[in-house]
């Protein structure tokens, strides 16, 4: 489960500008990573008594989470926070 999702890496990062201009994982992108494991995919069309459901299933599992963020941790880039914080600054300047 974790070399699928460390293969999927190169295709997070390249597809990264696509993701800041939706400003959310592309729905293709993100079914790939809740297929390896790293992610749970919701839309729009759910139900909120649904979102709650899947919602407290992660909360009340403890190894379930632990392997979504230990898989979805695989794809992390070291520099990752200094490219979040100046995405975060540069769109600031873009609404003053």
């Amino acid at each position: 489960m974790l070399e699928a999702v460390q293969t999927l890496a190169p295709q997070i990062e390249e597809r990264a500008a696509e993701t800041e201009a939706a400003r959310c994982v592309p729905a293709d992108l993100a079914q790939q990573l809740a297929d390896a494991g790293a992610a749970v995919v919701v839309d729009e069309t759910i139900e909120p008594d649904e979102f709650l459901v899947i919602v407290n299933e992660l909360l009340s599992n403890d190894h379930r989470r632990f392997e979504l963020a230990k898989n979805l941790y695989s794809t992390a880039k070291p520099d990752a926070t200094a490219k979040l914080s100046a995405m975060i600054i540069k769109n600031a300047k873009k609404q003053v």
